[in-house]
């Protein structure tokens, strides 16, 4: 919940701490048993004996996890005025903070403190806590100089400077996980009257990362310019190093450059001198150089006098050829969850990017044969530009595999982000928003449907942004999940209109979690089952023959084989496309093209005999086949045993 309220509204706009009880059971919580005194002074402050529990001045505001609550409550708050001016600094050098308070304006009555907390910005276990939880933000580690704070009382117009050291002992509680994080000081100045905060000021000293523009889908023959920065919110001068790693495709040229000098590629880092309150700017360059296909780059910076505290950022490329491509649109890298799963049923070609690249002007995506919509858990279910490229791909006969939390509440719910795309929603998803759901569901495929027939999941609760319960808005959608607690609460439905095919969740792919005994994935399941529907042709038409045709690339026979296999295929063209079949090596190179003309709709089979295009015969091994026709791929594996 709390993560969701800071990438909300952001450090200028709510300042967080976060007390701890030793609870649950066994009551082993690490932050409660660093400092036990001073969060238990904390916690009776509050009055409270049990959790969560959350205030904002004084008030009590939340006993659950609803970050929307929260947040809306801190937005009508933050409009209030301040009789206080707050600055805060802190040296990890000296292990000291400094904090100056001006007073603007007469305070309301009541005694004044002072309250400082160093706190533990962001960590992250590699096994669960008690709670089952494996990230906590903002955990207090002291409270300087302890939990009762400093009283204060300043005239109008004047100020004072407080200055005090805090205790390592408690602030190295955990090793630190990455730069970003070298120190965090909150500081607020609250009533006891009544226990209001009329002031809070906030401040990190460490390297914050950042990203200027992230992905880019680009033609073959052009090239994209990335860009991304280092901002070191330290005083003093930082020395870092910077290297870029990644899997670099065949032919494709990478340089990254900055003003101090070019940053190196899978080999060694660029050191940097940073003054302190200065920022670095760098630039990413990617040329396929002709070449289809996809990359991700990350950009590592680390301290030089200790490399284990480090950070990275993840830059996106792709062609606008690949078969699949996936978006991710959300804010936590849920993306990835998506791409695994893709790896497990699909051999074709594939990318990622963010919805950045989805800002460029003049964007295509017509050569792409599937898009993955993951929206994380984005509060922004669409901005103008997207659904524009969406709209656009669909016309022209695209499919679309879209899943997220919130997205038709976000378009038409009370509180909407999203509301100029209503008609995409209704007219391209061919969905209709009924209402929010709640957090956790036991969900079950529609009997009978060619997606969610025999499937059940159960939707986990990652983040408190709840599923939708949607409906389908016209007679060219269907359903394909409900909800156990009702079925005629519909989770899920697919629809086919015109040219064009979607699939729509209206819940997030990563919360997906197989059913108990469950012997298949049911994510793999589900996306197998879309592509599959997806790739289903239409009617071919070859001369007066009104056969179905679809485009399909089987297994060859026998596989393994030797010294020959035949190879089938299908295509559902309606007019005569150039047709490949290629045959690759486990290096990536064409040792054979087994056809190489245009083909129309029909059935087609080839055989292969194990040689090369110049009739020599290849050596035992793996072996990839690709057949492509009329902007569609597929590919099979088989193996040559001599």
């Amino acid at each position: 919940m709390l993560d969701q309220v800071l990438e909300t509204l952001g450090s200028e706009k709510v300042v967080a701490v976060m007390y701890h009880m030793n609870w649950p059971a066994p009551g082993n919580d690490p932050w409660y048993l660093n400092n036990p005194t001073e969060n238990t002074a904390r916690r009776n402050y509050y009055g409270v004996n049990a959790i969560p529990w959350g205030f904002i001045d004084g008030n009590l505001y939340i006993t659950s996890y609803s970050s929307t609550y929260l947040t809306n409550n801190i937005n009508t708050r933050y409009t209030v005025s301040s009789p206080y001016e707050i600055d805060v600094t802190g040296d990890p050098a000296t292990a000291s903070v400094s904090v100056k308070v001006k007073a603007t304006s007469s305070p309301p009555s009541g005694l004044k403190y002072l309250r400082i907390a160093v706190v533990e910005k962001e960590y992250v276990a590699s096994n669960p806590f008690p709670n089952g939880t494996t990230r906590h933000l903002m955990s207090m580690l002291d409270m300087v100089p302890d939990a009762l704070g400093t009283p204060i009382n300043i005239a109008v117009g004047d100020s004072q400077t407080f200055n005090f050291n805090y205790n390592t002992n408690l602030t190295n509680l955990h090793p630190l996980q990455n730069l970003e994080n070298l120190l965090t000081v909150v500081a607020f100045i609250q009533n006891d009257q009544n226990k209001e905060v009329l002031q809070a000021g906030y401040n990190e000293v460490g390297i914050e990362t950042g990203i200027i523009n992230s992905s880019a889908v680009i033609q073959v023959s052009e090239t994209a310019i990335l860009e991304g920065y280092v901002y070191n919110r330290s005083e003093g001068q930082m020395n870092l190093d910077l290297g870029l790693s990644g899997v670099i495709p065949s032919g494709w040229i990478i340089s990254a450059t900055s003003p101090q000098g070019n940053i190196p590629i899978n080999s060694g880092s660029l050191t940097v001198n940073l003054p302190g309150l200065d920022s670095l700017r760098y630039t990413l360059s990617i040329d396929p150089q002709g070449n289809s296909g996809s990359i991700s780059i990350d950009v590592n910076t680390s301290l030089t006098s200790n490399p284990s505290l480090s950070t990275s950022s993840k830059f996106y490329v792709t062609t606008n050829d690949i078969n699949v491509l996936i978006v991710d649109a959300g804010i936590m890298e849920y993306g990835s969850i998506l791409l695994n799963s893709l790896d497990s049923v699909y051999l074709g070609s594939k990318g990622m990017v963010t919805r950045d690249a989805l800002k460029a002007p003049n964007l295509s995506l017509d050569n792409v044969n599937i898009i993955l919509w993951t929206a994380g858990g984005s509060t922004k279910a669409f901005y103008q530009e997207e659904v524009a490229v969406l709209q656009n791909y669909l016309d022209n006969g695209g499919n679309l595999f879209i899943t997220g939390q919130d997205i038709g509440n976000d378009i038409f719910g009370t509180n909407a982000t999203s509301q100029h795309a209503q008609s995409f929603y209704n007219n391209y998803l061919h969905a209709n928003f009924v209402s929010n759901a709640s957090l956790f569901f036991l969900l079950y495929g529609v009997t009978g449907d060619l997606i969610g027939d025999g499937l059940r999941l159960i939707v986990s609760g990652i983040y408190d942004r709840s599923p939708d319960v949607i409906a389908p808005f016209d007679g060219q959608a269907s359903s394909i999940f409900t909800y156990m607690t009702n079925p005629a609460n519909i989770a899920g439905i697919r629809a086919a209109a015109g040219n064009y095919k979607v699939v729509y969740l209206g819940l997030g792919f990563e919360q997906i979690t197989d059913a108990p005994n469950s012997v298949v994935g049911v994510k793999d399941s589900i996306l197998a089952r879309s592509i599959r529907w997806f790739e289903e042709g239409t009617v071919g038409i070859a001369g007066n023959d009104m056969t179905i045709h679809r485009f399909e690339l089987a297994q060859n026979y026998p596989n393994p084989f030797n010294p020959e296999t035949v190879i089938k295929y299908s295509l559902e063209n309606r007019k005569a496309e150039q047709t490949t079949l290629l045959i690759f090596n486990s290096l990536g190179q064409v040792v054979c093209r087994l056809v190489d003309k245009p083909q129309a709709a029909g059935n087609y089979e080839v055989s292969w005999n194990a040689r090369d295009d110049y009739g020599k015969p290849v050596a035992s091994g793996v072996y990839y086949y690709q057949l492509k026709s009329a902007e569609k791929r597929a590919v099979q594996k088989m193996v040559l045993v001599r």
